[in-house]
């Protein structure tokens, strides 16, 4: 019986986590930029992901930005590109210590100035898994973004 419970909190827990997803599908008419982050590597310890958010990129990487300080980033650091602004951020694994990088680039859209691109990736420095940590991170940066963006 004491299993049963646990399989049930577990699934329980998984669905709840399913449904509070940030990620979402891009309008297939937009013309997406190539995503300039490094690939992921092989292991399961990394997520990237493109996304658009709906507002100029100045009040998208200020919304980033307090995204990941709200999200106990260690460590924030704007880099401007030629073409595009770069946020990195470090993030300390309570207990253990581990540290992730996150990278953000802030791409325009030259077609519809209201609509920017997002290139995020949340990556472990250590070990091969990451039991979904750094997608998870990646949705809470963007739902908490989205939530700034969308202020009265």
């Amino acid at each position: 019986m004491k299993i049963f419970f646990t399989v049930l909190v577990l699934l329980s827990f998984t669905v709840i986590i399913g449904c509070n997803n940030s990620i979402k599908p891009i309008n297939p008419e937009l013309k997406i930029p190539e995503n300039t982050l490094a690939p992921c590597p092989e292991s399961p310890n990394c997520f990237r992901t493109t996304q658009t958010l709906k507002a100029a990129p100045e009040t998208v990487q200020e919304a980033l930005k307090k995204s990941l300080s709200s999200n106990n980033a260690e460590k924030i650091e704007e880099i401007n590109l030629s073409d595009k602004k770069e946020i990195n951020a470090v993030f300390k694994i309570p207990i253990f210590g581990w540290l992730d990088d996150v990278v953000i680039h802030v791409d325009s859209n030259s077609s519809n100035a209201d609509i920017t691109f997002v290139h995020i990736k949340s990556s472990s420095r250590e070990g091969y898994y990451d039991l979904g940590v750094n997608k998870r991170r990646v949705n809470k940066i963007l739902k908490h973004a989205r939530k700034e963006i969308n202020k009265p």
